[in-house]
């Protein structure tokens, strides 16, 4: 692991044994995570990828893409997972519910930066390297807007609470619960609202 202190920042990758600069914008890496999280097919998802953080591939050394492919998609995953930092997303690996949307939960996102760091993310001249975006996101107190979604998102009620402290907190897990994006979690979200009923 990189001391992120001591260390700049990366902004390049090494793909067939070539340094190659690659786009560290937050934006950028927002829109990676978003394609990452759909359901586009496989091959289409990694070149999304690399075009969003090297450009049009076909701008690139013919050598890499023809025989380095894979690599590089696999050095711009790596990146965006930021596997030499990785201690910053080891949280949310484990869980397969979603806790954060980066559509559903812009608001609270960009409210959380601008009241906690005086920071505008929706500022066109605002430039963050993505790792330090995650490392301030992930550095949100627990009283910010975002925190406390994803808190209640996460939080499991505990069965021997008192009937209206279960209540109050099914009624604010229903108020922050994320919006459906498969089949499973629309038919989890109508088992969590009418359980055995439906």
């Amino acid at each position: 692991m990189i001391n992120v202190i001591t260390n700049e920042l990366p902004s390049a990758v090494v793909v067939g044994g070539s340094s190659l600069p690659i786009n560290t914008d937050f934006r950028t890496s927002i829109q990676v995570q978003e394609l990452i999280e759909s359901d586009l097919p496989p091959d289409l998802v990694g070149m999304g990828v690399v075009m969003h953080y090297f450009g049009n591939p076909d701008l690139l050394p013919a050598d890499i893409v023809s025989e380095h492919l894979d690599g590089l998609i696999a050095a711009a995953m790596e990146f965006a997972r930021m596997d030499e930092f990785a201690e910053l997303t080891r949280s949310r690996k484990g869980s397969k519910t979603r806790t954060f949307d980066w559509c559903a939960d812009q608001r609270r996102l960009v409210a959380d930066f601008q009241r906690e760091y005086g920071i505008d993310l929706t500022d066109a001249d605002t430039e963050l390297h993505w790792w330090r975006f995650m490392m301030l996101f992930e550095g949100l107190s627990d009283k910010s807007a975002t925190m406390t979604a994803i808190g209640y998102r996460t939080l499991d009620i505990p069965p021997k609470a008192p009937d209206e402290e279960r209540k109050r907190l099914r009624e604010m897990k229903n108020i922050y619960q994320l919006p459906p994006r498969t089949k499973a979690e629309v038919l989890a979200r109508d088992a969590a609202i009418w359980g055995d009923e439906i």
